[in-house]
């Protein structure tokens, strides 16, 4: 079985396993110093999108300043990697992929649309997290996720994809 796995220093650089699963450690680059590790997801039962956009979040990490043409800050790292974060909890939902971009300041934007219903959340260069929900009626509604809580994002993704037909 394949795995995806990432450390608390996110990285673009492969991450290798040293060892058998009863002696897990990881190391990225060619160091043989071991990586903590925070998760391990594996390939089989993640989402179709899961590596596409985490792939697209270290891309985005990778825009220099300016990169709006209005002296943009670049994405920060409390950003790319609360982000990373945000879509390892949401990654086995049954979310659609995310829409991503960049946000002036140097954080990042998710957005889905599922029927009448639509989310974004944007991770701020802080790496703070917040979300705005749009209802069939055009009402909307937004707010702070707290970083500590992040299954209040499961909550946000469960209201997205149970809307009425």
């Amino acid at each position: 079985m394949k795995w995806f796995a990432r450390s608390r220093s996110i990285s673009d650089k492969p991450i290798k396993p040293l060892g058998t699963w009863d002696t897990l450690r990881f190391t990225a680059h060619e160091s043989t110093v071991p990586t903590p590790l925070v998760e391990i997801t594996p390939y089989a039962t993640s989402s179709e999108w899961f590596v596409d956009v985490i792939k697209n979040v270290v891309d985005l990490s990778k825009l220099n300043a300016g990169w709006d043409t209005y002296n943009s800050a670049a994405v920060t790292g409390p950003a790319k990697t609360q982000a990373i974060r945000v879509m390892t909890c949401l990654n086995r939902s049954r979310l659609p992929a995310p829409t991503i971009g960049p946000i002036s300041g140097g954080g990042l934007q998710f957005e889905w649309n599922v029927g009448p219903r639509a989310l974004e959340l944007e991770v701020l260069p802080d790496g703070s997290i917040e979300f705005l929900r749009q209802y069939e009626d055009d009402r909307m509604a937004e707010g702070a996720i707290p970083s500590d809580k992040l299954d209040y994002l499961r909550e946000q993704a469960g209201w997205l994809i149970q809307h009425p037909a």
